[in-house]
């Protein structure tokens, strides 16, 4: 039988792994919108299907618009969820 500090280091590790898994997906998206704004797309997608509802690439794709500064843009994605 585990013991509790057992228990707690387990469960300390799994949730420090979901995090990383978390933290790397923000980072992927983050880039992800900062290309597309650069080539004048939006990617609706990143918006329905994870679990921050797309903030990581807006925030990349807003930063970069300051300097690219779309003034059209092409969206993209499932057009079933639009």
């Amino acid at each position: 039988m585990k013991t509790i500090d057992q228990l707690t280091q387990e469960l300390t590790a799994a949730a420090q792994k979901r995090l990383a898994a978390q933290i790397e997906t923000a980072r992927h998206d983050y880039q992800e919108g900062m290309n597309d704004c650069k080539n004048g797309i939006y990617d609706k997608w990143f918006r329905y299907n994870h679990s921050d509802s797309g903030r990581a690439y807006d925030l990349g794709w807003m930063k970069q618009n300051e300097t690219t500064q779309n003034e059209t843009v092409s969206f993209i994605g499932d057009l079933s969820k639009l």
